[in-house]
């Protein structure tokens, strides 16, 4: 491999990143904390220090990422599913308190770097009934309250019954 083989992107997305440069586009696509928060209509978003950590990487996002047009719109969509996600959770516990009355007891983090192994100790471990492993669609999209339950006996989860 060569040193340009991970900065390789197709023609017509560097093409559009050298236009909006040029024509300062890049800049209109807002990375601001509040402007995200009014396009999730959010009038609770739940309590935490969420807030400021949004901020914050607004800021880092604005003043030190140096993204291109496609790496702002890539973001800011990143940021919005992230905050619909938090607006559908924490509309779920005002609805229903009992959501967050469980614990977990021993969870088990897996972590590590790219081609490691770390999925296939994911696949392994959910293997084991006592454990409940979240799927991909469950950690990038909050359950609906539809139907959802997968293993409500699961020791080191609390999953609420949905019915």
């Amino acid at each position: 491999m060569t040193g340009n083989t991970f900065r390789h992107r197709p023609w017509p997305l560097g093409l559009a990143n050298r236009l909006a440069g040029s024509l300062r586009l890049d800049q209109r696509v807002r990375l601001d904390p509040d402007e995200l928060v009014s396009c999730v209509g959010a009038a609770d978003l739940g309590d935490g220090d969420w807030r400021d950590r949004l901020e914050r990487l607004c800021v880092a996002l604005n003043e030190q990422a140096r993204l291109n047009l496609v790496g702002r719109l890539s973001a800011r969509s990143h940021l919005l599913q992230l905050l619909r996600n938090r607006l559908t959770l924490a509309q779920a516990r005002a609805q229903d308190p009992q959501i967050s009355a469980g614990s977990i007891a021993a969870p088990l983090f897996i972590t590590g770097l790219p081609r490691t192994g770390s999925t296939l100790l994911h696949g392994l471990l959910s293997q084991d009934p006592a454990l409940a492993t979240p799927l991909t669609w469950e950690v990038m999209l909050p359950p609906r309250r539809s139907g959802f339950s997968r293993d409500p006996n699961a020791t080191n989860v609390a999953r609420p019954q949905v019915g």
